[in-house]
C-alpha cells in the first residue's frame, strides 16, 4: 500500500539470515524465529508498515515432498473395496519418472493397474485390467497437480480414469514469506485475512538462487506496535506446508515505516461513505478469528520463553561474575 512518512521516525531495516537465528522450528531453515535487545516501539496512533525490500533463497527443496507428495485411492475389485495410500518419496521427477514409480507400487502392479502419459494433451489416464473395475482417486491426496487431477473426487469409468487437468510436475510454483505478525492481507487459502507478507515467484531451477527484489513497493500495516522478534516462515504455494531446504540458509531485508492516525472530519467521512470511497470496517469470520486467537496465543508463548532464557542467561551471568570475584 502507499503510505505517507508522516510520523517523526526514520524508517528502519532489518537485515536477517537463517544461520542467526535464534530458534529453529523442527530444526529447519525455513521456519526461524529472531529475538533482538533493542526493540522497535510505537506509541499509540503510530503505525507500524513492513515491507520486503529484498530476499535471497537457495531453490533447495524438492518438487515432491512432505505435504504434496500422496495420492489416496479406493480399488474395488469383484465388489471387494481396498483403500491405499501411496506416498511418493520426496525428490524431483519428470512425468516418465513419476509414473514409474506408480506403476512400480504392488498398489498398481498386483492386479496390472497401469498409469500411462499422453505427451500430445499432457494428460494422464489410469486404466484397470478390467473394465469392471473401479478406481476412486481422492481430494485428500496431496500429488494431485503431479498426475493432472483436480482437487474433487475422481471416479473411474469403464476401468478408466482420465486426469482432467494438464500435468505439473514443477512443484512449487511461488514461495509465501509468513510472519508472526498480524496484516490485513488476504489469502485464498485462508479465505480471508493472513499474516503472508510477501509471494516469492520461484523463477529459478533446482539448485539455484532466488534474488527476489520487487520492482513496486509494498508495505503492510501491523496491528502490533512493537517488534522485539520476528518469525519467518517460507511456505509453498500448494498446501502453505514449510518448505525444506534441507539445512541450506537464505537471508531477507525487511524495512519498517511509520505514519500516523489521522481522522478524517465528520463532513468529509460522510461524503466518502455516501460516494463508497470508504469501505467497512474489516469483519473478521469465525475461522479467521481462532486463527488469529491460535498466533497470539503461539507469540504470548513464544515471547514468555525468551523472556525465561534472557533471565536465565543473566542469572548465569552474574554467578558468573560472582565467582570471578570470589577467585
Amino acid at each position: 500500500m502507499s503510505i505517507v512518512l508522516d510520523a517523526n521516525y526514520s524508517s528502519r531495516q532489518i537485515y536477517l539470515t537463517s544461520a542467526d537465528a535464534n530458534i529453529k522450528v523442527g530444526g529447519r531453515t525455513s521456519d526461524v524465529t529472531f529475538y533482538f535487545d533493542d526493540i522497535i516501539q510505537v506509541p499509540n496512533g503510530v503505525n507500524i508498515h513492513l515491507s520486503v525490500v529484498n530476499s535471497q533463497i537457495p531453490v533447495a527443496f524438492y518438487a515432491v515432498d512432505t505435504g504434496r507428495n500422496t495420492l489416496d485411492f479406493t480399488k474395488t475389485i469383484g465388489g471387494v473395496s481396498t483403500d491405499a495410500t501411496i506416498t511418493i518419496t520426496t525428490g524431483n521427477y519428470n512425468i516418465t519418472e513419476f509414473l514409474a514409480f506408480l506403476n512400480a507400487q504392488t498398489f498398481f502392479s498386483d492386479d496390472s493397474t497401469v498409469a500411462t502419459y499422453n505427451n500430445e494433451t499432457n494428460t494422464v489416464t489410469i486404466t484397470l485390467a478390467s473394465s469392471s473395475n473401479t478406481l476412486v482417486l481422492k481430494p485428500t491426496s496431496t500429488a494431485l497437480q503431479f498426475v493432472g487431477f483436480t482437487s474433487t473426487t475422481h471416479t473411474s469409468s469403464s476401468g478408466v480414469l482420465n486426469g482432467d487437468r494438464m500435468v505439473n510436475v514443477g512443484g512449487v510454483n511461488a514461495i509465501n514469506i509468513a510472519s508472526n505478525f498480524s496484516t490485513r492481507n488476504l489469502d485464498s487459502r485462508h479465505s480471508g485475512f493472513s499474516n503472508i507478507i510477501a509471494r516469492v515467484p520461484v523463477d529459478r531451477n533446482f539448485n539455484n538462487i532466488i534474488f527476489y527484489e520487487p520492482n513496486t513497493k509494498f508495505s503492510s500495516q501491523i496491528i502490533e506496535k512493537e517488534i522485539n522478534y520476528i518469525r519467518l516462515t517460507l511456505e509453498d504455494d500448494i498446501a502453505l506446508n514449510p518448505i525444506n531446504l534441507h539445512g541450506v540458509d537464505w537471508s531477507i531485508t525487511l524495512q519498517v515505516d511509520f505514519s500516523l492516525d489521522k481522522p478524517l472530519q465528520q463532513q468529509q467521512l460522510n461524503l466518502y461513505n455516501k460516494k463508497g470511497f470508504v469501505p467497512q470496517i474489516a469483519k473478521y469470520s469465525k475461522e479467521t478469528q481462532e486463527r488469529l486467537r491460535k498466533l497470539r496465543q503461539d507469540n504470548t508463548t513464544l515471547r514468555k520463553r525468551i523472556e525465561r532464557q534472557k533471565l536465565e542467561d543473566e542469572r548465569l551471568k552474574g554467578y558468573s561474575e560472582r565467582l570471578k570475584e570470589r577467585l
